[in-house]
């Protein structure tokens, strides 16, 4: 049995590339459980981290990425995981919705040693430039 879970920022509803997302555990140990929410087509994959001993939930940018558009990947799928560290490094509320409808919040990130309006600027231009590819398609 896969579980299906949908990943947005809190009051948003999800994208269609944050819905329907396989949940896989990489690791349990002590508390904390290590996994990863992958696209059904395996372009996008977010990690998460969830710390049951202190009941909190961390999104894992680091680990979270998608199939490069040379690859093979889709432009919607790169915009998705741009919005969505866009949301994250933003202090956006990120939900894991599970299909019992159950939430996890996720902590909000506190970012260091970044230059926040550099970042969402170059951000908000991969995003122009993906769009902007997709019209010409």
């Amino acid at each position: 049995m896969t579980t299906s879970v949908s990943i947005n920022e809190w009051p948003y509803t999800p994208e269609n590339e944050l819905s329907h997302l396989k949940l896989i555990v990489h690791s349990a140990h002590n508390g904390i459980v290590h996994i990863s929410v992958v696209s059904q087509n395996n372009e996008l994959c977010l990690s998460f981290s969830f710390d049951f001993t202190k009941g909190k939930a961390h999104a894992d940018l680091s680990n979270s990425s998608f199939l490069s558009l040379n690859s093979g990947g889709t432009a919607n799928c790169a915009i998705a995981l741009l919005k969505y560290k866009k949301a994250v490094i933003g202090n956006g509320i990120i939900e894991i919705k599970f299909p019992n409808n159950e939430k996890v919040k996720c902590e909000i990130v506190i970012p260091v040693n970044i230059d926040i309006r550099r970042t969402f600027e170059a951000i908000n231009q991969d995003i122009s430039e993906l769009e902007e590819s997709q019209s010409k398609e």
